[in-house]
């Protein structure tokens, strides 16, 4: 409010002062307004420029967020393949394992084969020995006879029979 504006009842109370001109009270509230309206002309551009520095980042932000996205969507699919691919790698572990498994019971029986061949081969070479102990003897005796023989000791040898 101006002083003019206020009520007669009001002016009565005021000291007497020479008071300025409206002509110039106007002036100085117009130039009070263009100041407001250059603060605000002033605001109003930081904020726009707030405004499109939030924009730009934001576009920036949602760029990075679509390549992150295709990123992610990329190593979805990588993971998809690698766990077909660890089923896969899992199954045949099972199959070699199956495989390993029968190769040790093939291995066992083997090795209890071979056993049974040793005995027998070892059964056969006591035989095979004692055969030769007996051809032996035998020769000795057939010598014996032979020189009893020639040199008249005649008569009845022992006969050896092999079974």
């Amino acid at each position: 409010m101006t002083s003019q504006d206020e009520s007669p009842k009001l002016a009565s109370h005021r000291p007497l002062s020479p008071s300025p001109s409206p002509h110039r009270h106007r002036d100085s509230d117009v130039l009070s307004l263009q100041r407001e309206l250059s603060d605000k002309e002033r605001e109003l551009k930081l904020a726009l420029q707030a405004s499109l520095e939030l924009v730009q980042a934001n576009t920036e932000l949602r760029q990075q967020f679509d390549e992150q996205n295709a990123s992610i969507q990329e190593l979805d699919a990588m993971v998809g393949d690698y766990e077909m691919k660890l089923d896969l790698l899992q199954s045949e572990k099972q199959e070699y394992q199956q495989s390993l498994s029968q190769m040790n019971e093939r291995y066992e029986e083997a090795i209890g084969e071979l056993a049974v061949t040793r005995e027998h081969l070892n059964n056969s070479k006591n035989e095979i020995e004692e055969y030769q102990r007996t051809m032996q003897s035998l020769s000795h005796e057939m010598v014996k006879q032979s020189h009893n023989s020639r040199h008249g000791g005649g008569g009845g040898g022992a006969t050896a029979t092999v079974s």
